[in-house]
């Protein structure tokens, strides 16, 4: 009987799975297409987009810490942001790709190859760094690692001229592209050394020396090139630092047994160990089990990858640092998805899907918290540039309170906590934010908040923008300005526009309260697609007459009250007494239509004491005096 072939049907489940895999990636990180740039992103485009690339080539970044020429000259190109943002996804997917190639060279066949791209592409070690522009240097240099080691492996196999020209182009690159570049070779080797043995290398010693020399000369020459234009004092190494930094790289590389071990234990230390162990001896029995030392073998590569890829965050950079950095594993997570693989290569069929089914949901569900606070971040960020770009004068002064820095979930799945949102950071200027997104600087705009005015978002810690002011101050602030917004949190952060100032001249036409106070004009704006309303109202102070009042801005229908706004002017921040005389300001009111029939809407605005509850006198704008002490309109 002749035996019928499965490889073609094999071939294409490989390539369907392959297909779904780039495309859970889109779906995943498209929404990065409407980020703006922020962060580390805004000083370094600033820069490099003002010099030429001769100057970008041969100089470290602004940071003056960094000679990254390659990952730098990215920004020269001067591309909007969508574009830097698609640059990191495609990385990512053609990251995707090699990783799974190389599984296959390794060899864990085509089940290894599916599994280490499922596992790379939602691994969480990954999101921070395809969803940043700042981080395209951790995508970027994995990139040519990768490469360097598939085309070694293929040029090895094949001897075809093209892997080998390919090996050269990312091994000299990569060292440029960022410092973890240097671990190029040794990983690249270690790769090597697991498939072809000492043996199958020694015997290959003139291909293996001639894919790899140009990238070890390439690495000579920029240490040289660094240590001249980087004068930096010698990092010492600190005990303690490296342990706490090792728990964090053991946290991650360990993360599936972390989740089951986060309530166990007296600290936080103890668990991650708990869960390293627990990992450890799920591998260990695995590995037995299998009785194949290829399996080991790769296994160890693997996890010596995963190891010497942090090693310099964790003999050199501060835990405060790496805490929230996360991206600083990009180039471990190929490893970690190697070893993945390796634990699953023998598993039946139905716990080989359950198995990718749990990789899918819980690597997604890790990414997706991430990724749901920074799309918070950016629904208001985009409003706020929209905002300016449409309706805010570059030399106006405009005041924004409570603006979030960043946001991290305070109850973390994993016992050293996990990744932040963050958009703009104290030490980022706030006119740069705006100059680099928009093309305007907005010099006279300050970002300030206070803690007596901000919304909680509840299981988060949040960060604001910008000096903390006390009340006191903060009216003083709004005096000094002639615009004012506010972020307030109601399931999502909102960019409340609460007043600008007014300089047209007086009106002989207004309503006039309390002796002291015009009402000059009413605009009402109705927003079907939100169901609300905004209120538009045009003060002016004309006089020293006490003002202890505050405005009522009442929605009724049928003269019952449906919503209402009873604050102080500009969010209730800026009470009437303070104003100078003849300061006017738009003060802004919003107000919900979505119970109400649109046919009996009504709107009433007065002014009462709130600690007497008397109204204001109020006189019409004929000269009558009005009985209601309120100001009655149709709403249209």
């Amino acid at each position: 009987m002749q035996r019928t072939s499965t490889q073609p049907e094999n071939n294409h489940a490989s390539l369907v799975a392959g297909v779904f895999i780039l495309l859970l990636i889109v779906a995943v990180y498209a929404f990065t297409l409407t980020l703006p740039f922020y962060s580390d992103d805004i000083p370094i485009f600033k820069q490099i987009t003002q010099q030429t690339i001769g100057d970008v080539i041969t100089s470290p970044n602004v940071f003056g810490t960094y000679y990254r020429p390659v990952a730098n000259a990215i920004y020269w190109l001067q591309y909007p942001a969508w574009a830097f943002y698609a640059l990191n996804i495609f990385m990512h997917m053609i990251n995707t790709v090699l990783a799974g190639q190389l599984a296959r060279q390794l060899p864990l066949g085509k089940r290894g190859q599916i599994i280490v791209m499922f596992a790379f592409a939602l691994m969480p070690v990954t999101a921070q760094a395809v969803m940043w522009i700042g981080a395209n240097k951790h995508p970027m240099v994995t990139l040519f690692i990768l490469l360097l080691s598939y085309a070694a492996l293929r040029y090895l196999r094949q001897g075809k001229i093209s892997w080998l020209i390919t090996a050269w182009i990312a091994g000299i690159l990569v060292p440029y592209t960022h410092e973890n570049g240097i671990l190029a070779v040794p990983i690249a080797g270690l790769v090597t050394l697991t498939v072809f043995g000492v043996r199958g290398l020694l015997q290959r010693w003139q291909a293996t020396l001639a894919i790899f020399s140009p990238a070890m000369i390439a690495t000579i020459i920029f240490l040289y090139i660094r240590s001249n234009l980087i004068s930096a004092d010698p990092t010492s190494i600190n005990s303690e630092f490296v342990q706490q930094n090792f728990l964090f790289w053991l946290q991650w590389v360990t993360f599936p047994t972390q989740l089951l071990t986060r309530y166990i234990g007296n600290s936080t230390e103890l668990q991650v160990l708990l869960g390293a162990g627990l990992f450890i001896a799920i591998s260990g029995f695995v590995l037995i089990i299998y009785k194949r030392w290829r399996f080991t073998a790769v296994y160890s590569m693997a996890a010596i990858w995963a190891f010497a890829a942090f090693l310099p965050s964790i003999l050199f950079l501060h835990p405060a640092y790496v805490i929230w950095s996360e991206r600083l594993l990009y180039l471990a997570a190929p490893a970690l998805a190697i070893i993945f693989a390796v634990l699953m290569m023998r598993l039946p069929r139905l716990a080989y899907y359950a198995a990718l089914l749990l990789i899918v949901v819980g690597c997604g569900f890790l990414v997706n918290r991430y990724r749901a606070d920074l799309i918070a971040h950016n629904v208001l960020y985009s409003e706020l540039l929209k905002e300016f770009d449409e309706n805010v004068a570059p030399d106006d002064a405009p005041l924004l309170l409570n603006l979030p820095a960043y946001s991290a979930y305070e109850n973390s799945l994993l016992p050293l906590g996990s990744v932040r949102a963050f958009i703009l950071s104290d030490w980022i200027e706030l006119s740069d934010f705006f100059e680099v997104n928009i093309g305007k600087a907005y010099p006279n705009a300050l970002g300030v908040h206070n803690f007596n005015t901000n919304d909680t978002w509840d299981n988060h810690a949040q960060a604001y923008f910008g000096r903390m002011v006390v009340l006191d101050e903060l009216v003083a602030e709004i005096a000094a300005h002639d615009a004012f917004y506010r972020v307030r949190f109601d399931d999502t952060y909102e960019l409340v526009k609460g007043g600008t100032r007014l300089d047209t001249p007086p009106t002989d036409s207004a309503y006039i309260f309390a002796d002291g106070l015009l009402l000059e004009n009413i605009d009402i704006i109705q927003n079907k697609i939100t169901d609300t309303i905004t209120v538009a109202l045009d003060w002016r102070r004309v006089s020293e007459a006490d003002l202890p009042y505050i405005a009522f801005v009442h929605l009724t229908c049928d003269g019952a009250i449906i919503d209402q706004s009873d604050a102080a002017p500009l969010t209730g921040l800026y009470p009437f007494a303070a104003w100078t005389i003849d300061e006017a300001w738009r003060d802004y009111r919003y107000l919900n239509i979505s119970d109400a029939n649109e046919d009996c809407l009504g709107l009433r605005v007065g002014l009462y004491d709130p600690n007497t509850a008397n109204r204001a006198t109020l006189t019409n704008p004929n000269g009558t005096d009005n009985a209601d002490g309120f100001i009655t309109l149709d709403v249209e």
